[in-house]
């Protein structure tokens, strides 16, 4: 029998009012914010603005004669923007749903609008990843030099072929592949840190040591801010971590990344529940303590995300395995 002081509020066919779920689904969603992000996000920094600077040009220190006076660097300044985008998904409550389902149902509804928001940050950031590296073409600045080298504005770190990464038509293992590639990184002073492969990499990474010894290489959607476990396999100071995302035509890919943080990113709106007139549930200006706000409420976001540096990432292809 329904409880009649909740005759008047919504309920599930299990007797939940309408209100408790509300609580529910603002309760997961503050929960995901507050959460450690994704693995990638170990490599991402939150920027106010959408636009950043990169300065090039000559600090060399220079040895000075006995009272002359230190000659000024020339430095120019170069600037780059990116845009944001919107991804949301409706939950879909309607009347008719919220009477006929009991409330697992619609809480499971909410866990996987929350798992689905994980999914999307994880992919844009990988999307923005394996587009932001350069590939030979025009930069949008001129990198700096370093260790008495000078690059031009269409230096690549992407090699589509082990023949192009070693200039030669030899049959290479995958370390050494690693440990060919790592120069690209440190060439322009940075450290690499991180490969990001393939299962079938992975797999042949972990064939190629033959000590007995027992390596991990973890999976990155597992994988949440914080150090990578000990036991991860190790070449070359890089740490390996395999991903689902890496299959078919680009299961051979490999990407290095640098211990920096090269993918700068702008939340214009974090996650968040949101109602059917555009405002946020639970927010200024949004329906808080109106449980009837759930019905054509949808989960939404607006983010943008950009390689800073599109040096500061490598990209090769293995197609001559040794």
């Amino acid at each position: 029998m329904v409880n009649p002081s909740r005759q008047r509020e919504l309920t599930t066919k299990d007797d939940v009012p309408l209100s408790d779920l509300l609580g529910y689904g603002l309760e997961l969603i503050e929960t995901y914010r507050e959460a450690p992000r994704s693995f990638l996000s170990n490599f991402t920094q939150e920027v106010s603005s959408r636009t950043f600077m990169t300065r090039t040009g000559d600090m060399t220190w220079k040895e000075a004669a006995e009272m002359e006076h230190a000659r000024t660097g020339t430095l120019s300044s170069e600037q780059m923007a990116f845009s944001v985008k919107s991804y949301e998904r409706s939950l879909g409550y309607s009347r008719e749903f919220i009477e006929d389902n009991p409330s697992e149902i619609l809480r499971a509804e909410f866990q996987e609008l929350v798992k689905g928001a994980d999914n999307k940050e994880f992919e844009v950031l990988f999307e923005v990843l394996k587009n932001g590296i350069a590939d030979g073409t025009e930069l949008w600045y001129t990198p700096q030099p370093y260790a008495g080298q000078t690059f031009s504005n269409t230096h690549s770190h992407t090699y589509t072929s082990t023949e192009e990464l070693f200039g030669d038509t030899s049959a290479h293992t995958v370390a050494e592949h690693i440990r060919a590639a790592n120069k690209d990184l440190r060439e322009h002073g940075y450290r690499p840190s991180v490969a990001l492969v393939s299962h079938e990499v992975a797999g042949e990474m972990v064939g190629e040591r033959k000590d007995g010894m027992n390596y991990h290489i973890p999976e990155a959607e597992g994988l949440r801010e914080g150090a990578l476990p000990e036991t991860t396999l190790v070449e070359d100071g890089v740490r390996f971590v395999q991903t689902a995302w890496l299959n078919g035509d680009e299961e051979m890919d490999v990407y290095i990344l640098p211990d920096d943080q090269p993918i700068k990113t702008n939340y214009v709106r974090p996650v968040e529940l949101t109602d059917n007139t555009g405002a946020p549930i639970g927010g200024a200006g949004g329906s808080f303590g109106d449980p009837a706000a759930l019905l054509g409420a949808y989960g939404s976001m607006r983010f943008g995300a950009k390689m800073a540096d599109p040096l500061s990432g490598l990209k090769f292809t293995i197609d001559n395995l040794a």
